[in-house]
């Protein structure tokens, strides 16, 4: 497989890591996380209590 053909991938998971860690870390509001990024609100809080549930 060619290596540059997952980068697009690899960047999408990155993106969506961002605003999990940074809701976990209380750095900003999940309104303000959400409309930062781009997605839903639920979107963080889905992404936020599955990165929780990895740390725990």
């Amino acid at each position: 497989m060619n290596p540059s053909a997952c980068t697009p991938v690899k960047l999408l998971e990155v993106a969506r890591i961002d605003p999990a860690v940074l809701a976990l870390a209380g750095t900003a509001t999940i309104t303000d996380l959400a409309a930062e990024h781009d997605v839903s609100g639920k979107f963080v809080y889905q992404r936020a209590n599955k990165a929780s549930a990895a740390l725990a």
